[in-house]
């Protein structure tokens, strides 16, 4: 039998960075601020990258690596991922989910489903050079072997985690 923290990680969706090339500038003065912040995660070191769209009101996508802590044995590490997120004019931006319920894909596994929660929250600084916010991830995975699906077999939660990320 498959630990919730291995089916997590299949569950979950796996996230592809992509790299960029900086371009030089001629001058200083065409120098355009950067849409791209990064920074870690203190608690668990992981990285967050969150690139803002041009105009700053809108998060085209956030990732950030989160540590699941199951309370089966095996902990998982995951990508976690949102986009298309609005940008207020204060410069905050926030989403949640969940649950969003999908079946196992392995019947062997004991899981009959899971269900899935995750936020986060964010506020641009006026200079637009640092992002604060708050970020959760939560899997739940139910017994095969209750019928009425309501025995929960294992739960992997990241918990509330708090973010800086810099330009």
């Amino acid at each position: 039998m498959l630990s919730l923290a291995a089916l997590a990680a299949l569950a979950l969706p796996a996230v592809v960075l992509s790299t960029g090339v900086a371009q030089g500038a001629v001058s200083k003065a065409r120098i355009t601020q950067g849409v791209v912040y990064g920074g870690v995660n203190a608690s668990s070191g992981y990285p967050v990258v969150i690139e803002l769209s041009k105009t700053g009101r809108k998060v085209v996508k956030a990732t950030m690596g989160l540590e699941l802590k199951c309370t089966m044995p095996g902990d998982v590490t995951v990508p976690d991922t949102f986009k298309n997120l609005p940008v207020s004019k204060t410069g905050k931006f926030a989403f949640s989910y969940g649950p969003e319920e999908f079946p196992a894909t392995d019947p062997a596994s004991g899981v009959s489903k899971y269900q899935a929660f995750g936020s986060i929250t964010g506020t641009v600084n006026k200079a637009k050079t640092r992002i604060v916010g708050t970020w959760s991830a939560k899997v739940v995975a139910y017994a095969a072997s209750d019928p009425t699906g309501a025995t929960v077999l294992d739960t992997c939660d990241s918990g509330t985690l708090s973010y800086r990320a810099k330009q």
